[in-house]
């Protein structure tokens, strides 16, 4: 059974109604053991946004994976126990999320996955945290949810301080002189553009920073102020959508060409060249070849990842949305970001109420997540998930690093694809290993006669 409430979204809506047929069979038990306790657990998952946020292509993927998740941990856990999801669809905004919250309440859910968004999660908090409901983000990176004001809050996606280590590292290692700091100007992009200048602070490399519009304005003069040399390097912060409309006008004012090179956050690898309808994607993409990104690692060859993975392949590619569907494009590289820790999130939920019911044997209320999730009992919620080892620091709700893989990775944008570079290890403040010296990062081009710049920037993956 699924309860789900939608804001006249059809083209993320529709896969919903997958949801109510193929859970009702889930988390079944012998006829003699207890009642069966039906538990509501809420989501708020983001809608696509034309100006701000999340692009059609991620939303609907995300989506699918929801329904992947549910799916296969159904079967595995055999407690007394029937997940009811209600499902909210909303903008990356504080409104809409706090209103999205606010039915959840009323639903009585006994925690949230979600929201996706560093801007949403300010919303949900409001209503979330004053009622002791617990939630968990995939992909919500921002630190400033590190508070008390939000004890109710965690996550499986690493928090920003990971991530700015590792942007300051490839700064560092590829020798550049000069950042230019572009961030868009909302919760996520501020707070990380702050994180990366504080992790440069020291390098004696000047950093200059360049708020972008939220949303963009695509003829604002950006770059105006900017001056870029063959030893800079622009950093760009910003969601997906944020990161398109930058580029549609950096393109315009011929900004993508030698010297300019940009690094772009997981908000920027996060942004779909695939998805769009239209010419005017395919001609940007062509525009911004060899431009380099930080994204979640993703274990693609993990063991615990590939049931999901499996399931995913055997759908209808129409019903089931995403880069990892066979249907589509078989390659498992290609998927788009933070799937695993989606997966995570809710499989993180099952955990928590598997122990409650079946080892302190107690009925499952908001209040009794919340106190596995801060490790009461000892290792409550600690398993090994589609993304790694996942536990909560008790105190942030940050997820710990535990495993010692890498929580980031570098990608680069060949054709119309954000290829993960596997032998490009991020390993934070111990700089970068690369493993394979002949695995180069592709500059945009060409340079010119007489370049002064070093090795690893001149020559082109193959």
């Amino acid at each position: 059974m699924m309860i789900g409430r939608t804001r006249a979204i059809p083209a993320v809506a529709a896969p919903l109604l997958g949801l109510v047929l193929l859970i009702s069979s889930c988390f079944c038990r012998p006829c003699d053991a207890l009642p069966v306790q039906y538990l509501r657990l809420g989501f708020i998952l983001p809608s696509p946004e034309v100006n701000i946020g999340i692009t059609k292509r991620l939303a609907d993927e995300w989506m699918s994976a929801t329904r992947v998740a549910l799916n296969v941990l159904g079967p595995r856990y055999k407690s007394t126990f029937n997940v009811l999801p209600v499902v909210e669809v909303v903008p990356c905004n504080s409104e809409d999320a706090a209103v999205a919250a606010e039915r959840l309440d009323l639903m009585n859910v006994v925690g949230v996955v979600g929201p996706a968004c560093s801007e949403a999660v300010r919303g949900a908090n409001s209503v979330l945290q004053p009622k002791g409901i617990p939630y968990v983000s995939f992909a919500a990176t921002a630190d400033v949810f590190n508070t008390p004001d939000y004890n109710t809050f965690f996550r499986t996606v690493f928090a920003d301080k990971h991530q700015a280590r590792e942007i300051a590292a490839l700064v560092k290692f590829l020798q550049f002189e000069e950042v230019h700091l572009f961030y868009s100007n909302e919760t996520y992009g501020s707070a990380l553009a702050t994180r990366i200048q504080a992790e440069l602070d020291g390098s004696l490399i000047p950093v200059s920073t360049i708020p972008v519009s939220y949303p963009v304005d695509e003829f604002a003069p950006l770059f105006a102020d900017v001056a870029v040399g063959e030893r800079s390097i622009c950093v760009l912060a910003a969601l997906p959508a944020v990161a398109e409309g930058f580029w549609r006008a950096a393109v315009r004012e011929n900004f993508t060409r030698y010297p300019w090179w940009y690094l772009g956050t997981d908000g920027v690898a996060a942004l779909d060249f695939v998805d769009q309808s239209g010419e005017r994607l395919g001609t940007l993409s062509r525009s911004l070849q060899g431009e380099i990104a930080v994204g979640p690692n993703m274990p693609l060859e993990s063991p615990n990842l590939r049931p999901f993975t499996d399931y995913w392949k055997q759908q209808a590619a129409d019903d089931f949305v995403g880069l990892i569907n066979a249907q589509t494009t078989p390659k498992y590289n290609e998927t788009r970001l933070y799937v695993a820790h989606l997966i995570d999130s809710i499989w993180a939920f099952f955990e928590a109420f598997q122990n409650i019911i079946a080892v302190q044997n107690q009925v499952v209320t908001a209040q009794a997540v919340l106190d596995c999730f801060r490790n009461k009992p000892a290792n409550c919620v600690r398993f090994e998930g589609a993304s790694g080892t996942v536990a909560f620091n008790t105190v942030t709700g940050e997820r710990l690093k535990l495993d010692g893989v890498p929580a980031y990775s570098l990608y680069n944008l060949i054709g119309k694809t954000w290829k993960e570079k596997p032998n490009w290890v991020l390993n934070g403040s111990d700089g970068v290993n690369l493993k394979d010296p002949r695995d180069f990062v592709t500059r945009p081009g060409p340079l010119p006669a007489g370049s002064l710049l070093p090795l690893q920037h001149q020559i082109v993956a193959p």
